[in-house]
Order: C-alpha cells, then sequence, then structure tokens
C-alpha cells in the first residue's frame, strides 16, 4: 500500500487537540446533551383503519400529512414504488373494498381492483406485478397477482385459513405470507407452487417484512405479542421483542440502518403506536403515539453513502457516541476495511490510485493506532454483504476545550491478497459540542 505524506505544520495544533479525546480531563460538569440525528432523506407511511386515513411524515416522525381519507374504516396494507412514485393501498370495508393507487403525494387516486377482501399488499416492480392477501369469506382466503395497473387478476394460492401480510422475492423466485387463521409463516414459488410452513404454533400470526439483504424475515404475533425474525429457510428463530401489549400488527426495516419499526394497533381508539427499534429488538423510541388502530407501516429512503453516521454531534459533558455503518455493497464482501480520520478537513489522501477524502494530521495518526476508546470496530471485517459497523466513543466529562472541533472519518477496503487498497469511502462528519 503507498505510503501517506506527512500532515502539514498549519494544521497540527487543530489535530492535536483532537487527539487529546483519548486523555479526557474531568472537569465536574454534569448536564443532559441533546444529539443531532442524521436523518435520511425518506417517508414512512401508515394506515390508521378506525380514522380512516392513510397518513405519511419524515423519517424522524416530523411532517405528518394525511394523504387519503377512506369514506369507511378498513384501510389496511401499503407497498411503495419509489421509483414510479407511486403508493399501493388495500381497504376490507365491503363498502368501499378494493386496491387503489396513487401519488406518494395523495394525488391522483385510482381504484385499480374493486372488491374482494384484500389486506397485506407487495410489489414486484421489475416483473410488474403486485401481489395481495384476501381474507374473503370461509374457503376463499386467497393470494392473488395482478398487473401493476389491475389487470390480469391471477389465484396464485388458495385454500389458505386467514392470510395477513405478504412478501415477494423476486430474485430467489419466493412469496412469503403470515397466516392468522393457522398461525403459521409459510412461502411458495411465485406461481403458487411448493406451499411450506417455515414456522408454526404463532397464534394470531400478523405483520411480516422480508430483508432481502441477509435473507431475513421478521414476523409478530398478535395474541402472543411477539416479534420474531428467522432466516428465509425457516432456520434460526430468533425471538427480538416480547411482551407486548399493544396488538404489533406491522413491521417495516429500513436496510443498513439497523432500524426496525413496530406498529402496535392498541386497544382502544387514540392509543396505537409506531416504536422505532434497531433491528435486534434493542433501544424502543416511540416515534408516533395517539394513534388510531394503525395497522400497517412502511418506509422507504434514498440511497445512503458508503459510510453514513446515525447523528451530527457528539457531547462532550456528557459523552457520547456516533455509530459508522460502512455500506461498500456485495462486490467487497469479506473483505478487510480500515477506518481514518481527520481533524483538518477532508482535501484527500492518495492511496493507491484511490483518494482518501481525508487531510493527513495527527488525528489520522491517532485513529492509525485504534486505542479503544475512542475508536471503536475502525479495522474489521465486512460482512456477506459487504457491511460494517464502526464507533466513536467520546467518554464522559472529556475537555472543554475541544467543543467545536469537525471530525471527520473515511474508510478504505483492503485486498491482502492483491496488497492494495480497493475501494474509498466517502468522508463522514461529526462536531464536538459541550
Amino acid at each position: 500500500m503507498s505510503s501517506l505524506s506527512r500532515p502539514t505544520s498549519r494544521c497540527q495544533t487543530l489535530a492535536l487537540a483532537a487527539a487529546l479525546i483519548l486523555w479526557a480531563v474531568p472537569d465536574g460538569r454534569a448536564q443532559a446533551c441533546s444529539q443531532t440525528q442524521n436523518t435520511p432523506s425518506g417517508k414512512l407511511y401508515w394506515t390508521e383503519s378506525d380514522a380512516q386515513v392513510l397518513r405519511s411524515s419524515n423519517f424522524d416522525g416530523s411532517g405528518v400529512q394525511t394523504l387519503f381519507t377512506s369514506p369507511n374504516n378498513g384501510l389496511l396494507g401499503i407497498a411503495v414504488d419509489p421509483v414510479g412514485g407511486k403508493l399501493y393501498f388495500t381497504d376490507d370495508n365491503s363498502l368501499s373494498s378494493g386496491i387503489r393507487r396513487m401519488n406518494l403525494d395523495g394525488t391522483l387516486v385510482e381504484m385499480l381492483v374493486p372488491g374482494g377482501a384484500p389486506t397485506g399488499i407487495t410489489l414486484d416492480v421489475g416483473a410488474g406485478h403486485m401481489y395481495w392477501t384476501d381474507a374473503g369469506s370461509i374457503g376463499t382466503q386467497e393470494i392473488r397477482r395482478a398487473q401493476l395497473n389491475g389487470a390480469g387478476v391471477t389465484l396464485v394460492v388458495g385454500g389458505l385459513g386467514d392470510p395477513i401480510d405478504i412478501e415477494v422475492d423476486p430474485s430467489a423466485g419466493k412469496l412469503y405470507w403470515t397466516d392468522a387463521g393457522t398461525g403459521k409463516v409459510q412461502c411458495s414459488n411465485l406461481d403458487g407452487s411448493m406451499v411450506t410452513d417455515l414456522a408454526t404454533g404463532l397464534g394470531v400470526a400478523a405483520a411480516l417484512r422480508l430483508d432481502t439483504d441477509y435473507d431475513k424475515l421478521y414476523f409478530s404475533s398478535v395474541d402472543q405479542g411477539k416479534v420474531w425474525r428467522m432466516n428465509t429457510d425457516g432456520s434460526g428463530l430468533e425471538t427480538l421483542i416480547s411482551g407486548l401489549v399493544g396488538l404489533p400488527y406491522a413491521i417495516a426495516i429500513a436496510n443498513g440502518l439497523d432500524l426496525m419499526l413496530v406498529c402496535e394497533a392498541g386497544l382502544g381508539p387514540g392509543i396505537g403506536t409506531v416504536t422505532a427499534y434497531n433491528t435486534d429488538g434493542a433501544n424502543p423510541k416511540p416515534l408516533h403515539t395517539g394513534l388510531n388502530n394503525p395497522v400497517d407501516v412502511v418506509l422507504w429512503h434514498d440511497p445512503l453513502p458508503p459510510l453514513h453516521g446515525d447523528v451530527a454531534d457528539v457531547c462532550l459533558a456528557v459523552g457520547a457516541s456516533q455509530r459508522l455503518f460502512l455500506d461498500a455493497k456485495p462486490a467487497h464482501a469479506g473483505k478487510v476495511y480500515l477506518m481514518l480520520g481527520s481533524a483538518s478537513g477532508t482535501t484527500g489522501i492518495p492511496v493507491d490510485g484511490l483518494t482518501l477524502p481525508l487531510t493527513f494530521d495527527a488525528y489520522t495518526v491517532l485513529s492509525l493506532n485504534r486505542p479503544s476508546p475512542p475508536f471503536v470496530g475502525f479495522l474489521g471485517i465486512l460482512d456477506s454483504v459487504g457491511r460494517g459497523e464502526a464507533k466513536l466513543l467520546v467518554p464522559p466529562s472529556t475537555d472543554p476545550s475541544l467543543a467545536g472541533i469537525v471530525l471527520s472519518h473515511a474508510y478504505l477496503v483492503l485486498d491482502l491478497v492483491a496488497g492494495k487498497a480497493v475501494f474509498a469511502s466517502n468522508a463522514e462528519q461529526v462536531q464536538l459540542i459541550p
């Protein structure tokens, strides 16, 4: 690997001050500190059946808008086509039932498939198909398929108990669904053949979400108050959340952000919630409260850069951290990564024909030595889809004179066989605040 040039004298003073993070100087302060979240550009969408509305908000819960109001309660499933700029949603009330489509801002509402009792819905945009579960009447509970414009309705799987939610994996050629009537998660081929039980004994199985990056299924049981995760072949079952009393009807996953949303309908009017968790079920944080029987939630966000931090600042007084999410894509799965930092900017360091967007300084040297804290996971191996995670950990009562310094971090992906760096990420910044 190419050698790195020495820091210029112009930036050494600032860099050395940043390096003092290692040697926290207690000053007796005790105060609360609120970090600024790095919220990706995107939207949440959810239905509130009893309020007869479909709503949206920003990723952080702000900017709530009502996009569609139904004359009857019965709004259920949602699917998003961000490329086509469309929302698809279901309504199982007999007075207004069917599958509709509208623009992401709620304009140009179209009825695509009138009638039936559709519940969950999922899209295979590449093939131009939508799939949905239909609760119907006894003996007619089934899964159907149509073109995205509603034409060509076809029966895919029949004779089900009470199918609720559904997901499609076009690359694997599979459909997955929950069945509240039989307490199962099941799958089939896209043509409905080879119906297979993946999980049983779930009671009122409801929510289902597919993480195609890691071949995982997330699902819930309303009466058991649990959220589980398993591999798409049914192996590796894990209980993520238990003891939920608010009827967990829906789950959403944000790939690359370690974010899972759980939608609880509540046991009465105005007490439904949407709560954010890590994807392992840890760190619950209320996102929306006071909802009226929310029964589905979906989210989408713009593509994230190869390096993304969860916060924009860290507090020196109380101590805090910035989680750094790495995504070098599957082409670099299993390779070694090395995270480095700068306290002087992002002018660029040439490395093996690449440019690492950092200014070499004393903080770069410090990060290269990787003492922990503050550098956690700054050297590691990318997982099976080319992802990883590192953390900048600032101890409590760190020297207040460091406030105002902006630290930049970026990483290299190393090919140990070729003996060189093969990928350089973007720079992600964080400011030290009192």
